[in-house]
């Protein structure tokens, strides 16, 4: 949650000190014998190794990636991920899960609602300045997260674990109020226009149903259905909330007016399911004729959707006029056009095809994407987790990654068998997010957002860790050997040094470009060659001497600097766009033709680039 509300799109130095608070924790637990708190099963140990082994090849692909900077972060962006699911793993008691899969919900409530108020509100809480970034993107809901479909999906994670509660508390007060939030939540997600939001909401609340098999959770599903309707009605009712502008007089009547609505439609669908559920025995099981009449209404709602003229809109060319998040709220929920996605996978697999075995490299998707994609917009990531591990690790990478989350998914399923109801329940929520978020993963770019991520790998390590394993009266703590304690103590320590590395390198170019902003370029220079130091092997460091080198007018220098920035990330065109400009400085014509033209060959869709090394020479 704080991550969030703090990092909005995760930032890379917000996602570095997320990951040393993290591994800082694991390496305090252990050395103070403080973790593991109960016996580590197998299967959380074959997971955690996975998901390490993941990250290795990751760090090893800097030795073939286009930028040795840009394999590096994604590396740490898997032992922040490898941290997260090692937390869960190490601190849970047997028996704990509930009380985590409860921590998990109230995050997903408070960022829901935030989004939510942000929109009634209006002036109320701060926005994410995406419309600075992205004008026809200014529809869509983004806040906290900073990315409309990253923050559907994460509230979309948050209905099994809410669901959980209404069934298996004791209290009906209890059972009202967890399932009270769930229309707000909906009206959030409608707010976002985001289809991978409401496709993995559905997932996920149609597998946790399926996975506990009981009458309760199935009517605890129908009642949050209603309300999710009913609140998404009260917001369509007023286009003013949904497609904009939000900050005229309209839009601030509307919006108190639509949250006391849907506050309403939050009260009734508690009082109705907690007089609803205490009829209804915790035990009693969904009796079997349901379950195929159910999937006749699915199958028959799929044919009626006409699938196949669907996907021939999904994988149609978008209008050239439409960029990410131009199209209104409304429109794009019933819209079947990929956004570009199908030419995003497409671009993968040419990539793939290109390196099978271990990819291109992390972090190289960009690159690949600028000079064969086919759609003229800047994109950074395949928006599909499993596509672009394929694409830049290999089948090697895919492999890895995608064996932890079948591993954890396997030992989820096998232990909803012969447990008690509460475990039951929580076992199927807990796995009806993972479930959901590798829906989201495959259709969107929510393995680059640490605060979507973290609830699946939370619940991996409770699905595989002792978390979900009974609680036995009497039983201790595990301890763990000096030996192992001191590796693992090793291990975090260097996981933080790596972490360390890029926060810091980002924190110095950041205080150099602000001290040139201010026209102190020697500190500028100063704390650029800070940097510099830190991360030798990065092209952003070198990117900003050159800068401040040039704004000294020391061209001589600069191009020097762009020369090595480049040396260090050949596959990124901006840098070639830089040095033809110091070139031109510097009088030297041929060599700012030459580096214009390689640029227009790592990216030959920009029409920047093409007007200008087409254009004529002068003398």
């Amino acid at each position: 949650m704080v991550v969030a509300v703090l990092g909005g799109r995760s930032p890379s130095a917000v996602r570095s000190v997320a990951a040393i608070l993290v591994w800082w924790g694991v390496l305090v637990a252990v050395a103070f014998d403080l973790a593991p708190r109960a016996a580590v099963p197998r299967a959380a140990l074959a997971c955690t190794g996975l998901l390490v082994a993941f990250g290795l090849f990751t760090a090893l692909s800097i030795g073939w990636a286009p930028s040795a900077e840009g394999a590096f972060a994604e590396a740490d962006r898997v032992f922040l991920y490898a941290g997260v699911l090692l937390s869960a793993v190490l601190l849970a008691r047997p028996g704990d899960a509930g009380r985590w899969a409860d921590g998990m919900a109230v995050a997903v409530v408070v960022v829901a609602l935030l989004a939510l108020g942000q929109r009634l509100f209006p002036g109320l809480l701060p926005d994410d300045r995406l419309a600075e970034q992205l004008p026809n993107a200014a529809t869509r809901l983004s806040y906290p997260v900073g990315y409309w479909n990253g923050l559907a999906i994460f509230v979309a994670l948050g209905f099994p674990l809410l669901l959980r509660v209404a069934v298996v508390a004791r209290l009906a007060l209890w059972r009202a109020a967890a399932l009270a939030p769930l229309p707000a939540l909906a009206g959030a997600i409608y707010l976002t226009s985001s289809r991978g939001g409401v496709a993995v909401a559905a997932l996920a609340g149609a597998a946790f149903v399926l996975l506990c098999g009981r009458v309760r959770a199935l009517l605890a599903l129908a009642v949050a259905a209603a309300g999710c309707a009913a609140a998404v009605a009260i917001l369509d009712a007023r286009s003013v909330l949904v497609d904009g502008p939000f900050d005229g007089s309209a839009a601030k009547d509307a919006g108190p007016e639509a949250a006391a609505l849907i506050a309403a439609v939050c009260v009734a669908c508690a009082l109705v399911y907690a007089l609803a559920s205490g009829r209804v025995r915790l035990r009693t099981s969904i009796p079997r004729l349901v379950w195929p009449l159910l999937a006749i209404v699915a199958v028959a709602g799929a044919i009626a959707a006409d699938p196949a003229e669907r996907v021939r809109t999904f994988k149609a060319e978008p209008p050239v006029q439409e960029a990410p998040g131009a199209t209104p709220v409304r429109g794009h929920l019933s819209s079947s056009g990929g956004s570009g996605r199908w030419q995003f996978w497409d671009a993968a697999a040419g990539e793939w095809r290109e390196h099978p075995l271990a990819g291109g490299g992390a972090g190289s998707f960009e690159p690949w994407w600028a000079q064969h994609g086919k759609l003229d917009w800047f994109v950074r990531n395949a928006h599909s987790l499993w596509l672009e591990t394929l694409a830049e690790l290999g089948v090697v990478g895919l492999l890895l990654l995608a064996g932890v989350f079948a591993l954890g998914a396997a030992a989820g399923v096998s232990r909803l068998r012969g447990r008690a109801e509460d475990d039951r329940v929580t076992v199927a929520a807990l796995l009806a997010v993972v479930l959901g978020f590798m829906l989201g993963a495959a259709i969107d770019w929510v393995w680059q957002l640490p605060t979507v991520a973290a609830l699946a790998l939370l619940s991996l390590g409770l699905l595989t860790g002792p978390g979900t394993t009974p609680w036995r009266r009497g039983e201790r703590s595990a301890r763990m050997s000096f030996g192992a304690r001191a590796a693992l103590v090793l291990a975090a320590w260097i996981a933080i040094c790596a972490q360390a590395l890029p926060f810091l390198a980002t924190e110095e170019v950041v205080a150099s470009q602000k001290a040139a902003a201010r026209g102190e370029l020697g500190e500028a220079l100063e704390r650029a060659s800070s940097a510099r130091a830190i991360q030798p092997w990065a092209a952003s460091p070198r990117l900003q001497l050159a800068l401040v080198r040039e704004e000294a007018g020391d061209v001589r220098r600069a191009r020097r600097d762009i020369a090595a920035a480049i040396a260090r990330d050949e596959s990124d065109w901006r840098l070639r766009v830089i040095a033809s400009r110091l070139a031109v400085k510097a009088g030297d014509l041929d060599a700012a033709r030459t580096a214009l033209a390689r640029a227009r060959a790592l990216n030959p869709r920009s029409r920047l680039l093409r007007a200008t090394v087409g254009a004529p020479r002068t003398r």
